[in-house]
């Protein structure tokens, strides 16, 4: 399972020191039957995906698992209009 946050952020600060733009996500990936999959919480007002939930087949013959949700949520993220251009942070965790 892997834990991972990731902040976009830009633009003047605030009165408490926090950017105007701020977009900030939680992305939990694991493996579940057969299938890598990634969900996508947001944990401010910013732009979010079509659909929260990324899943990717996963075995001997497909490239896949927890690494490639995890990848394709971080890449459907960067893509949105409101996250592009921003500052990045991100934080991964690793649970076994």
């Amino acid at each position: 399972m892997i834990l991972y946050t990731l902040i976009f952020s830009g633009g003047k600060m605030d009165t408490h020191g926090v950017p105007e733009r701020f977009n900030s996500y939680f992305i939990l990936a694991s493996e579940q039957q057969g299938f890598g999959v990634a969900i996508v919480t947001p944990l401010s007002s910013g732009p979010m995906p079509s659909s929260p939930h990324f899943v990717v087949p996963q075995g001997p013959n497909a490239r896949g698992g927890q690494d490639l949700a995890l990848n394709n949520a971080i890449m459907a993220l960067r893509g949105l209009p409101g996250n592009k251009g921003l500052k990045e942070n991100s934080e991964k965790q690793v649970v076994r």
